[in-house]
């Protein structure tokens, strides 16, 4: 077995944008179906079988912190989404989140805080910011997602922009691990999602098991990794590719995972954050 966590330049050339194809392209597409983005469809074990295999993987150091909404509001994933990148950033600057300090930066590891009422104020506030349903299609638009939470950044005194890391439905894998390796979280907006959980996948030394939770709804995550797996057969050859997002999904019980870049993805737009 072979892993790879420094980066190969020739890996990073070929990587490209991953295709992934949405129908609705419409530009008022609102962020929150269901309960706060989670429809689910269905699980999935897969098991993979394999003579060998490599593992690279890009990580923003420390993860992100893990925030949810506690109010019986519906539709909020977007808030939550903002509030966990002003988290991230809090740990920077100290203003973004008032009354709180996001995180303790010991040496080279970072501790993210239980979230407490300040969080939950930082949610309340993007609610109002992003005008979250006040549409009858409820829940949040990119444009309320980005001006709000950008009047909210510019209250405190920074500034915020914006880079895509994709066009046309398609997920540029480069520009996306760019971000990562700039510690710029990323905010994915998707139509439908498989999660799979942060886990050793090994069962043997030859086969890689995927529990997997399929959902269906707009919702908002916020990358922060990426991990790519590649499974050989005994003559050497590639048999399969797994890309993997690490994400902060916004749920309380599932904050941290793998959403799977396949056929069950529906990736509709992708913005690089940065707050200076």
């Amino acid at each position: 077995m072979k892993i790879l966590i420094s980066i190969a330049l020739a890996f990073m050339c070929s990587i490209g944008s991953f295709p992934i194809i949405v129908n609705n392209t419409d530009k008022s597409i609102y962020y929150g179906a269901g309960y706060n983005g989670a429809i689910m469809t269905g699980t999935e074990t897969e098991t993979i079988t394999y003579a060998s295999k490599d593992e690279t993987e890009y990580a923003i150091k420390g993860g992100l912190p893990t925030y949810y909404d506690i109010s019986t509001r519906q539709k909020t994933c977007a808030n939550v989404a903002g509030a966990i990148v002003l988290g991230y950033y809090d740990k920077t600057y100290d203003e973004l989140i008032s009354d709180f300090t996001s995180a303790r930066v010991i040496r080279d590891k970072v501790i993210y805080l239980a979230q407490n009422g300040a969080v939950q104020a930082v949610i309340d506030n993007l609610y109002a910011t992003m005008e979250t349903n006040s549409t009858s299609s409820g829940g949040t638009s990119v444009a309320g997602f980005k001006n709000g939470l950008k009047k909210y950044v510019n209250v405190k005194g920074k500034n915020i922009t914006y880079s895509a890391t994709g066009q046309n439905n398609q997920l540029n894998k480069l520009t996306y691990i760019q971000s990562v390796q700039n510690n710029r979280p990323i905010a994915l907006f998707v139509s439908k999602y498989s999660l799979i959980p942060i886990l050793d996948f090994s069962i043997s030394e030859t086969q890689d098991k995927l529990e997997k939770k399929h959902f269906s709804g707009n919702h908002v995550l916020i990358g922060y990794g990426l991990k790519e797996i590649n499974y050989y057969d005994s003559n050497g050859t590639l048999k399969k590719q797994l890309t993997l997002l690490m994400v902060a999904t916004g749920f309380w019980q599932e904050p941290l995972y793998y959403i799977e870049l396949d056929s069950n993805s529906g990736m509709i737009e992708s913005y690089s954050i940065n707050i200076y």
